[in-house]
């Protein structure tokens, strides 16, 4: 059934799909994300595997109401193209608050391995659009050697606080401040900023991070 409606509700499945075919179908919650939205998923006979929104294929074959398209808010690939009113959108994620960001990005530092790429394709795709809309020197930062190859959680050095780094292609790793590019898009409240700045680092933030929601 839902490889029916990929095909038909998509006018670019077979695309999307390749040669090696759909081996399976999956609905996964993103781990990091501060609600329990999920999203499906194909899985190619490769191994590969893309997301797609059942809502949009639907809306495709038989258009929906206004009221219908309103509730498509889960991480997909159809809401990643520009930011609304009241918000940033990065990736497939819609924040509506700095703080809000903050508990999110704050919260990957925990939930992924250290020292090793974020293969999450959704935690992969927001924390590279917090880079780009955030950080003035994205650019320098990705340098001329043919773009990035992950994204990594490290620390700098032993018992240091866990530092996002971006590793380009020829294997050389730049870190990046998070909250700066937060900051950058929504301000962030003075007390954050504050503390961040202090070096205070997201321990003194352990209840924000749990409990924030804008």
């Amino acid at each position: 059934m839902l490889l029916e409606l990929l095909k038909k509700g998509d006018p670019e499945s077979e695309k999307k799909i390749g040669s090696s075919g759909v081996e399976s179908f999956q609905v996964r919650i993103h781990p990091a994300y501060d609600s329990d939205l999920r999203s499906f998923y194909f899985v190619r006979g490769d191994g590969s595997m893309e997301d797609f929104c059942f809502i949009k294929c639907v809306d495709h074959i038989f258009p929906l109401t206004e009221k219908f398209q309103e509730q498509c808010v889960g991480p997909c690939s159809c809401h990643h193209e520009e930011d609304g009113e009241g918000g940033v959108t990065l990736g497939w994620l819609k924040f509506q608050s700095s703080t809000q960001m903050f508990s999110y990005f704050g919260s990957l530092n925990h939930l992924c391995p250290y020292e090793s790429p974020i293969t999450d394709p959704v935690i992969q795709t927001v924390v590279l659009a917090l880079l780009k809309k955030g950080d003035p020197e994205w650019e320098k930062k990705v340098g001329s050697g043919g773009g990035l190859q992950s994204v990594q959680i490290r620390r700098p050095t032993v018992g240091s606080y866990p530092t996002y780094f971006v590793v380009r292609n020829d294997g050389s790793m730049v870190p990046f401040c998070f909250w700066t590019c937060i900051d950058n898009l929504i301000p962030l409240p003075n007390d954050y900023k504050n503390r961040c700045a202090a070096g205070a680092g997201l321990k003194s933030f352990r209840g924000a991070i749990r409990g924030a929601s804008g």
